[in-house]
């Protein structure tokens, strides 16, 4: 794959300063919003002032990576092949995935898919902060496209939910549950709370709620002694084996309540072995994938392997070349570096479970010293939301440290323009809009 030519989105990564997002106004937003539901907040931003830049051949990339995957994960011969060892409860489809969340790091060779999320958290946050984004110092509208409209995808994350519960009901649900464990202390809480004011306005009652609250009366599904006709699950127990969601299991099993995304929707994208069969060839032709569907697969997902104990020697010489990842893991959770391996921790990897990924440095984003000590620069994935193969809305995440976190300042979600090509701010030798002036207090 030919090397692309990021001079222009690098440029502006390290050095636009001039536009952003305003990140103390959300955070007051947000705890404006934990108030009108009773909670108190202190205020916290998930954002980051800064914006990240990507060229429009990028996007497209990321575009045909999306929809390769999601032709193949929806072949015959794919879900045959990966269930084949699946529990019962992987092989039901309760509802669509609504929020997919594909991955990317940026490089020379184009995007790099580095993980699938079943249960990707921040779409309508993000849709929600493009609200406080700010332009300084004179910078014309016209260079602030963004790769989609935020205003759009808000709508869109609303129809994904609602289609298909009318497509197989005929009607709108009349109660939502947005499910997870302890949601009251889960740090994506505020999000919750704008997905039942999101689904309240258009006059469907909808409940934030614990997992333990939720009971099977062995025809439907109870919320707080209150019937649910749709679970929007936010759980990170993929199964649903834990005896606390054994209710929800019940659901799913039923066929009664669509409960998204499912056992089944983790099985066939999310899994980190899934990762491994999209970039071997041998495995992609004997399954019938099209070859050019097998191209774009290959050279957009960096080689993943499965970590068998019998490859022990080979693993520990080659450990500085591969990112290592637990098959079922999230949130950057059991992840490690390879060059930064103890033997303690390596020798826990090889019991299995684990795959590894070539590994691919994120792109980064320059900040100023007012935001990071020193200005030391963040790093920062792409994140694009996904239903049915389409993408919805993009968003970068920016941090420091191994994995993305919300815990480095001056990181947090970002919104994500396109770099200016025609037009008063063309990026071509020479950035015309005041790339390098640091925002105004």
């Amino acid at each position: 794959m030919p090397e692309l030519d990021r001079s222009a989105s690098d440029h502006l990564n390290q050095s636009c300063y001039c536009i952003g997002t305003d990140a103390g106004a959300m955070a007051d937003h947000l705890a404006a919003l934990h108030q009108r539901h009773g909670f108190n907040a202190s205020g916290h931003s998930l954002f980051s002032e800064l914006p990240v830049f990507v060229m429009s051949e990028e996007v497209q990339t990321m575009e045909a990576i999306v929809a390769a995957v999601t032709r193949t994960v929806k072949s015959e011969r794919w879900r045959e092949t990966v269930l084949r060892e699946a529990s019962p409860i992987d092989r039901i489809q309760s509802a669509l995935p609504v929020f997919m969340g594909f991955d990317f790091h940026l490089s020379s060779e184009g995007p790099k898919l580095i993980e699938i999320n079943t249960n990707a958290g921040g779409g309508l946050l993000c849709a929600e902060g493009e609200k406080f984004e700010i332009r300084l110092n004179g910078i014309n509208n016209e260079c602030l496209i963004p790769v989609r409209s935020p205003v759009a995808a808000r709508q869109k994350f609303l129809e994904n939910f609602l289609q298909q519960f009318e497509a197989r009901f005929g009607r709108k649900p009349l109660r939502v549950a947005i499910v997870d464990d302890a949601p009251t202390h889960q740090h994506l809480h505020a999000e919750f709370l704008l997905f039942k004011e999101l689904f309240e306005e258009v006059g469907i009652n909808a409940m934030v709620v614990d997992a333990s609250d939720l009971q099977w009366n062995g025809a439907e599904l109870l919320a707080n002694g209150e019937v649910v006709d749709l679970v929007y699950n936010r759980l990170t127990d993929f199964r649903l084996e834990e005896p606390v969601h054994q209710a929800l299991a019940h659901a799913v099993i039923s066929r009664q309540v669509p409960v998204t995304p499912d056992p089944l929707a983790h099985a066939l994208y999310a899994n980190k072995r899934n990762l491994a069969r999209l970039t071997d060839v041998d495995f992609l032709r004997s399954n019938g994938i099209p070859d050019q569907d097998s191209k774009v697969l290959v050279a957009g997902i960096p080689e993943t392997r499965e970590v068998l104990s019998g490859d022990s020697d080979q693993w520990w010489s080659q450990r500085n070349q591969w990112f290592f990842k637990p098959e079922s893991g999230y949130g950057g959770k059991g992840t490690y570096r390879g060059a930064k391996l103890t033997r303690k921790v390596f020798d826990l990897i090889l019991e299995g479970g684990y795959v590894a990924q070539a590994f691919v440095p994120p792109p980064l984003r320059g900040t100023h010293a007012e935001m990071v000590a020193g200005g030391n620069p963040l790093k920062f994935d792409i994140r694009c939301y996904v239903f049915e193969g389409h993408i919805d809305l993009v968003a970068a995440r920016l941090y420091q440290g191994q994995t993305t976190n919300f815990r480095t300042p001056g990181g947090g979600f970002a919104p994500v323009f396109l770099v200016p090509e025609t037009g008063p701010c063309r990026v071509d030798s020479v950035f015309t809009c005041p790339a390098s002036v640091t925002p105004t207090p």
